[in-house]
């Protein structure tokens, strides 16, 4: 896997249990490569995030199945970025207001994802019955302090395969 600059690859199911085993081989992987305390914190930040995106929010196909499956890899870009990546089956109708979302917090400089931050965490009709307060993926872009990219992949009519990626910079 190092040599392909992949630290860390999981796939499977998403359960509290496992999101905290991935985020302790996480850190591990990360604390060993030399890298700044600061650093470290930034990519911790965005592993946690991304995790608690993925198994908050990820659809599954059978209705009768409360485990959410789910795929999460952390890799370098080197010298400058570290990758992470989620994957996860989204409802087909979720899809465009999620694009908007994203499109809309990748239209701001960091002043305006702050701003937006603090109007969003005051709005309490923002508060979802699964605990999200949609602070994800805005506390993703100013912790990264770049742009999310994304992709939706069709599986079938109802749901398609939706990925995340999340870069921080070294620098």
């Amino acid at each position: 896997m190092r040599s392909n600059n992949l630290l860390l690859v999981y796939e499977g199911e998403f359960t509290q249990e496992v999101v905290l085993n991935v985020l302790s081989m996480a850190e591990g992987n990360i604390s060993g490569d030399g890298e700044t305390a600061s650093l470290r914190k930034d990519v911790f930040n965005v592993i946690t995030e991304i995790l608690q995106n993925v198994c908050k929010h990820a659809d599954e196909l059978n209705p009768d199945n409360d485990v959410i499956s789910g795929l999460f890899v952390i890799g370098e870009d080197p010298p400058d970025n570290y990758i992470v990546t989620s994957g996860n089956l989204i409802l087909n109708d979720k899809i465009e207001p999620l694009r908007s979302r994203i499109d809309e917090i990748n239209s701001m400089d960091i002043s305006g994802l702050n701003n937006f931050y603090d109007k969003e965490i005051t709005n309490e009709e923002n508060i979802s019955y699964k605990g999200g307060a949609r602070l994800g993926l805005i506390d993703l872009a100013v912790k990264s302090g770049q742009k999310l990219e994304y992709n939706f992949i069709p599986v079938n009519k109802k749901v398609s395969f939706y990925s995340l990626q999340v870069r921080v910079s070294k620098n």
